[in-house]
């Protein structure tokens, strides 16, 4: 299970996670999106997720975790808060932590296109907003950090240039 902020390259290090080990890489933004349409906006992703976490008996994690077929292998991309990043650790799920300057995630951000509400425009003023949606989050990656099993720092590697990584990954899958 992948944690981090929006653009901190958890997609990319699901992807390649997903293609190097055969495991079946899952956006949960992507579910949010089926559950709601594809047009909302982020702050309406966000909002929805809360509500899921506040109403599902296992937050947001069980709420992921319904929607796919269990026993198998994933790379499930953005549990962000501590509660689901607790519950998938004692289901035995492998946490990574991407991290990323906030600099670098505002221009990767901007230029994913991703959300409806893509930034662009003023940069102090659209940096401001991306740190506002951000504590929107309510997560503690201070917190988050002692739950995980690797921190990966996108700011100068990818999944597959930490070895680290990629062993400790090889020893949870066998």
């Amino acid at each position: 299970t992948l944690v981090g902020k929006n653009g901190s390259g958890k997609s990319e290090a699901g992807k390649f996670i997903d293609n190097y080990f055969s495991l079946t890489y899952v956006s949960t933004s992507a579910l949010l999106e089926q559950t709601l349409g594809t047009d909302k906006y982020r702050e309406e992703l966000i909002d929805e997720g809360r509500r899921i976490i506040e109403s599902h008996p296992n937050g947001f994690a069980g709420f992921v975790l319904d929607r796919i077929h269990l026993g198998g292998r994933y790379a499930i991309d953005r549990m962000i808060h501590t509660s689901d990043i607790a519950y998938l650790k004692k289901q035995g799920s492998f946490i990574l932590l991407t991290t990323l300057d906030d600099d670098l995630r505002f221009e990767r951000m901007r230029r994913s296109k991703r959300f409806k509400d893509a930034f662009i425009g003023n940069y102090g003023q659209d940096l401001r907003r991306m740190r506002e949606m951000d504590s929107k989050d309510k997560t503690d990656l201070n917190e988050a950090e002692q739950l995980v099993d690797h921190v990966l720092d996108t700011t100068y590697k990818w999944a597959k240039d930490d070895f680290d990584l990629m062993n400790k990954l090889a020893v949870y899958l066998k």
